[in-house]
């Protein structure tokens, strides 16, 4: 497998630097840079994104955009619509995560 995967739209890369310049041809939004993927940590650790037609929630934005495809096809979104949509997962109960992040 490659090392290097984009945590949005799971875009395998070879190298740091294809990985990076994919988000920022693809996924301006997000701010990353080449520290992030040191230690192989989530550019936004802790982040929560959640679903704005249902109480769906999932700590990665990836997961969102699933399950729009598969709960609400018609409505249209992109990773960037949830870049600033984050919120702490401390904020919520653990175990309410658990619940709520089946697609």
């Amino acid at each position: 497998s490659t090392p290097y995967q984009c945590t949005i739209c799971q875009s395998e890369y070879n190298n740091l630097h294809g990985l990076l310049t994919h988000y920022g041809k693809k996924h301006p939004g997000m701010k990353v840079k080449a520290a992030d993927f040191a230690q192989n940590i989530d550019i936004n650790p802790g982040a929560v994104y959640k679903c704005r037609h249902c109480p769906y929630i999932n700590t990665r934005i990836h997961g969102v955009l699933t399950h729009y495809q598969k709960r609400h096809p018609l409505v249209k979104v992109t990773a960037e619509d949830f870049v600033h949509d984050v919120e702490q997962s401390n904020d919520i109960a653990q175990n309410g995560i658990e619940e709520t992040s089946r697609i």
